[in-house]
């Protein structure tokens, strides 16, 4: 059991096709000059196939703004700048998939509504000096597909402790 703005909340295992995911956004890494979602947005790091959101059916904005300014890195150009938000469907859709995964330690770091996209590669990892392997078309594609599809909500006050923004739909 969790605890959703004090209610007593369960989370199933499974992840229904309606439910909204939240992927938090970071400037510059997360977008193109235009200040749209770019590819980097849904792309796994080197050596996993996982790309951490937040099931946001389960919880609220709040949370997932506290937990994207707790994992950005402005030192090294990964500032907070807002939510991206895909419907479960859409990710299944591109075929890719989305596994329940949440996280209990460290204590700090404890978020019960995290969860995993997954697109069905893992991407080496480089050797220093080294060139990297492009990634495959069919990858490159899922991965452009769910960054069309995200709908991208700007946070209107970034440096506040709660979202002040447009509903996330």
């Amino acid at each position: 059991m969790s605890y959703n703005n004090n209610k007593e909340v369960s989370i199933p295992t499974d992840i229904d096709d309606n439910e909204k995911i939240a992927r938090s956004v970071f400037s510059p890494i997360n977008l193109n000059k235009k200040g749209k979602l770019n590819a980097n947005t849904y792309k796994s790091p080197a050596g996993i196939d996982e790309v951490s959101v937040n099931r946001l059916t389960y919880t609220t904005p709040n949370f997932c703004k506290k937990i994207s300014k707790s994992i950005e890195q402005p030192q090294n150009r990964r500032e907070y700048f807002g939510l991206a938000i895909l419907d479960t469907s859409e990710i299944r859709k591109c075929k890719a998939d989305i596994l329940y995964s949440p996280i209990y330690l460290p204590t700090k770091s404890k978020n019960i509504y995290h969860s995993d996209i997954k697109v069905g590669h893992i991407k080496e990892k480089v050797k220093n000096g080294m060139q990297g392997e492009p990634l495959p078309a069919e990858i490159q594609y899922k991965i452009k597909q769910l960054t069309d599809n995200a709908r991208f909500y700007k946070d209107p006050n970034p440096n506040d402790d709660n979202w002040t923004g447009d509903e996330l739909i």
